[in-house]
């Protein structure tokens, strides 16, 4: 079965911990599609998406945690990257706060140019 995760606060953290609640309960062998904001939180638009808890989600978007039934604590799961699909664009930062955007489109990443990091 193929599971997809949209979009959503509710779907995603940006810490480790085990008192998250799993978003989701899978069966082995299902599979999971997601799409997820770049490392600081931010959609193609430019806009900032807006974790669950900014004062304690202060790292990358995460998705999860994915329940899996059967799995028990000290079992190793064996997990299957089928396909990772990048986005449209992408975002460098440089230093003093420097930004440079790049528009991606299959292999090739072409520059867009750089800001001083109050707007991208």
């Amino acid at each position: 079965m193929i599971h997809t995760l949209p979009l959503e606060q509710r779907n995603l953290h940006g810490h480790f911990s085990r008192d998250l609640a799993p978003i989701l309960t899978i069966a082995s062998g299902d599979s999971v599609r997601f799409s997820i904001p770049n490392s600081g939180w931010l959609l193609e638009s430019g806009e900032k998406f807006i974790p669950r808890d900014p004062a304690v989600n202060t790292g990358h978007a995460l998705v999860g945690p994915i329940a899996v039934r059967g799995a028990k604590a000290d079992q190793t799961l064996v997990v299957h990257v089928d396909e990772v699909r990048p986005g449209s664009w992408g975002v460098t930062n440089t230093k003093p706060p420097h930004f440079i955007r790049w528009k991606i489109d299959g292999d090739t990443a072409t520059s867009l140019g750089g800001h001083d990091g109050r707007n991208i």
